[in-house]
């Protein structure tokens, strides 16, 4: 059987995209499984301000830790509540946005400093295995006005999950707590 160059030329094609989607599909699962693992401890801060925006009591507890979310008295009223004095202030279609603008990673010695304060202030034996200090960035948007702040908030993660504690929760306040 007899090829043509033609027909060359359109299997070196055929293979060359076979080889590129193969090539690019390769790593790809890798590549996301990496960077979920890395920003997992951004599902807490996600679910912070999801959940004022939408006024979700649900999905507000889902910010925090497991301990911390059981304890928190807020419903579906109070997020009404909450999202109307929002409306009050900045008008209707309340939007909420957020950027991290920087993340510094906690070092283990200090997340040892939070376990403690866990353990005395929540009475709760944790193993807390990472830890980020990271600066936001939110703005809320309404029809009539708007309003941007940049604040520290900390995440950790807790018995294998990323959660808050305290919005504020820093080794520093931990470390105060303890002298007490």
């Amino acid at each position: 059987m007899k090829i043509s160059k033609k027909s060359n030329v359109v299997l070196i094609i055929m293979a060359l995209i076979v080889m590129l989607f193969m090539m690019s599909g390769c790593g790809k699962d890798d590549k996301k499984e990496n960077e979920s693992a890395q920003s997992d401890y951004k599902t807490p801060i996600s679910n912070y301000f999801e959940g004022m925006e939408k006024a979700n009591a649900e999905t507000y507890k889902n910010a925090y830790v497991k301990f911390v979310a059981d304890d928190i008295r807020i419903d579906e009223d109070d997020m009404e509540d909450m999202k109307e004095s929002f409306e009050d202030e900045y008008g209707k279609n309340i939007k909420i946005s957020y950027e991290i603008k920087d993340k510094e990673k906690i070092e283990s010695d200090d997340l040892k400093v939070v376990e403690e304060y866990v353990e005395e202030k929540y009475d709760e034996k944790v193993e807390i295995s990472d830890g980020y200090e990271l600066d936001i960035k939110a703005t809320i948007k309404g029809e009539d006005d708007s309003e941007t702040a940049q604040d520290t908030m900390y995440v950790y993660k807790v018995d294998g999950e990323w959660g808050i504690i305290s919005e504020s929760l820093s080794p520093k306040t931990a470390k105060n707590y303890l002298k007490k």
